[in-house]
């Protein structure tokens, strides 16, 4: 599934852009659907199952939202439940970071097969190695988390609504809290989050990964990239904290043209994606940097 973006609703252990083999063999498919406009599909949409997944768009299909449930411990899987990826006017401005190479542990010198050994990342068990990777745990994902804490890897979020323009997920399992997220998508492309918290609950961290430029006006961030831009707002203000997604250890794959925002929350927060239209250079280049990772 493609947002409007071209790129995949990727989650686990997926990419975002196929493999030049998959353009060969669903070009079928992608014929059979080429006449399909957005008034033919439906505006949101389900896929309930081991992995719990969600999709919304807006009206004329240039705005979606792909949301995943989890748990961590399926096959190729990731802990990314809660976590979403968003398209609105044809680029993505959230971002799924995707897998990690393997193979690039393994040049490592690093024994991926003998769990008495190296790092052990097939063994999706809770202490697992395989959970010290950025791209694989659930710092690493757009989702909340407790800090400095790694949920259970078969706590798993559960969609408790599904609207046209709403979907409400459940983290209680996730965050050991009675917390919700409401994903709500405008008809414009704008995207509200709803970070429910309870009363008196613990503190939790609300993170995204963007391919845009990011700056700071204010409380407000704008976000640009390919002469587009939205700015992300958040009620009450939050402190912002802004940085290369980047962890600099040899272990994770860097992530070259993907800042990751967080912001710490100590009650119900929304978080406000909004569409506007400024241009500039450095959204451009930050977005041709995401595309060469």
């Amino acid at each position: 599934m493609t947002g409007p973006s071209g790129l995949f609703f990727n989650y686990g252990d997926n990419a975002a852009e196929p493999e030049p083999f998959l353009h060969y063999r669903y070009l079928p498919l992608l014929a059979a659907h080429a006449a399909n406009t957005a008034a033919d599909l439906p505006r949101s949409w389900r896929a309930a199952g081991e992995t719990d997944v969600a999709t919304l768009r807006n009206a004329d299909g240039s705005a979606f939202v792909g949301m995943v449930g989890g748990p961590a411990n399926r096959n190729h899987g990731h802990m990314d439940a809660g976590s979403f990826v968003y398209d609105a006017r044809g680029v993505r401005w959230v971002v799924d970071l995707g897998p990690e190479p393997y193979e690039r542990i393994e040049a490592m010198g690093l024994d991926l097969w003998n769990e008495a050994m190296g790092l052990d990342l097939w063994n999706e068990a809770a202490d697992s190695d395989r959970w010290k990777l950025y791209r694989l745990n659930a710092f690493g994902h757009n989702t909340l988390t407790r800090p400095g804490r790694l949920p259970p890897v078969t706590a798993a979020a559960t969609l408790a609504e599904l609207t046209e323009t709403t979907a409400t997920w459940d983290l209680r399992d996730v965050l050991d809290a009675a917390v919700t997220r409401t994903f709500t998508l405008a008809d414009d492309g704008s995207l509200t989050i709803d970070e429910t918290l309870p009363a008196n609950g613990p503190a939790l961290v609300a993170t995204f990964h963007t391919p845009a430029a990011v700056t700071a006006e204010g409380g407000t961030l704008v976000l640009t990239q390919d002469g587009r831009a939205l700015t992300l707002t958040a009620e009450p203000t939050v402190a912002w904290d802004v940085a290369p997604a980047e962890t600099g250890r040899a272990i994770d794959s860097p992530n070259p043209g993907v800042t990751r925002i967080t912001a710490t929350l100590a009650a119900t927060t929304r978080f406000t994606f909004a569409v506007r239209q400024p241009s500039t250079a450095r959204g451009l280049e930050k977005n041709a940097a995401y595309a060469k990772r």
